[in-house]
C-alpha cells in the first residue's frame, strides 16, 4: 500500500519458486495498491523498491476467508485518528475493501479520568473518531471494545481504579448513541475486581502490575470475542427463520429478567 509514488516507481518480488514479477508505477500523488497473485505456496520473499513513496503497509492477504490487518498503538487513547488526512485513509479503505474496523480504547486515558467532566471530556473525543471513521469507510461497520478492569492499590488493597465502570458505560452510551457495537470487556471479564481474580488464576491471566494480559489471558480473551462474533451469527441466522414478533418478545422477556 503505497502513497506519492516517483514516476517509474518499481516494486519486484523474488522468491524461489517462480520468476520474478515485477510492477511498473506511473507518478501518482493519491493512494495505491500493489499486489501479486502467487502460482503456488512459497515460504519466503524479497521485496525489492526502486524510486521513492510513502510506504503504509505490507500486506499477507488471501482471498478467502477473513483477512486481518493489526494496528498496535501503544500508549494511544484513540483521539488520534481525526488527525490523520481524510483522503489519505478514504482511498487506503476504499482499495482494501475493509468491512469492518475495531477499535479498542479507554484503559490508557484511564490515568486523567477523576470526574464526570473529564469522563464527559474523552467520550466526546472519542465521538468525533466514530464520525471520523464512518466518514472515510462508509462501507464498513465500527466495533468498539472498551476498556478491561485494572487493578490500582488504594490503602494497600488491591482495587478498580476509581471512575473506570463509569467510563465504561459513558463509552458504551456513546457508541451505541451513535449506532456502532460495544463489546464490555470490563463485564465479560467479571466486572469490577476481576482484574485481582486474572492475577490470581493459574497459570496467570494478567501481569503482577494488575493492568496488561498476560499471553494467557489475551489468548483467553481473544477466545472470549470471537465466541462473541459466533453466537450473534448464529442469532442472525435464526432470525431469518423466526417470525419477528416472536424475536421482539424473546428480546424484550430477557431485558425484563
Amino acid at each position: 500500500l503505497i502513497r506519492n509514488n516517483s514516476e517509474n516507481f518499481t516494486a519486484t518480488l523474488q522468491c524461489d519458486t517462480f520468476p520474478s514479477i515485477r510492477k511498473n508505477c506511473n507518478a501518482k500523488n493519491g493512494v495505491s495498491l500493489l499486489t501479486w497473485d502467487f502460482p503456488c505456496n512459497i515460504q519466503k520473499g524479497t521485496l525489492l523498491l526502486d524510486g521513492t513513496a510513502e510506504i503504509y503497509a505490507i500486506l499477507l492477504d488471501g482471498e478467502n476467508g477473513i483477512a486481518l490487518d493489526n494496528n498496535p498503538l501503544r500508549g494511544c487513547s484513540g483521539t488520534i485518528f481525526t488527525k490523520i488526512d481524510k483522503e489519505t485513509m478514504r482511498q487506503a479503505f476504499s482499495l482494501l475493501n475493509t468491512r469492518l474496523i475495531i477499535l479498542q480504547f479507554g484503559g490508557n486515558r484511564m490515568p486523567s479520568i477523576t470526574n464526570a467532566t473529564t469522563i464527559n471530556a474523552y467520550t466526546k473525543q472519542i465521538e468525533r473518531q466514530i464520525a471520523y471513521f464512518k466518514e472515510v469507510a462508509p462501507k464498513a461497520k465500527l466495533l468498539f471494545i472498551g476498556p478491561s478492569d485494572m487493578g490500582k492499590s488504594v490503602n494497600g488493597t488491591i482495587t478498580t481504579w476509581p471512575k473506570l465502570p463509569e467510563l465504561n458505560d459513558s463509552l458504551k452510551s456513546v457508541t451505541l448513541r451513535n449506532n456502532i457495537a460495544y463489546w464490555d470487556m470490563f463485564n465479560v471479564m467479571g466486572g469490577e475486581n476481576s482484574m485481582v481474580r486474572w492475577v490470581q488464576h493459574q497459570p496467570p491471566y494478567a501481569t503482577s502490575d494488575y493492568i496488561h494480559f498476560t499471553h494467557h489471558g489475551a489468548n483467553e480473551i481473544g477466545k472470549v470475542l470471537s465466541k462473541s462474533f459466533e453466537t450473534y451469527y448464529n442469532f442472525y441466522k435464526l432470525r431469518k427463520i423466526l417470525p419477528n414478533d416472536s424475536v421482539i418478545n424473546f428480546i424484550k422477556n430477557d431485558t425484563i429478567k
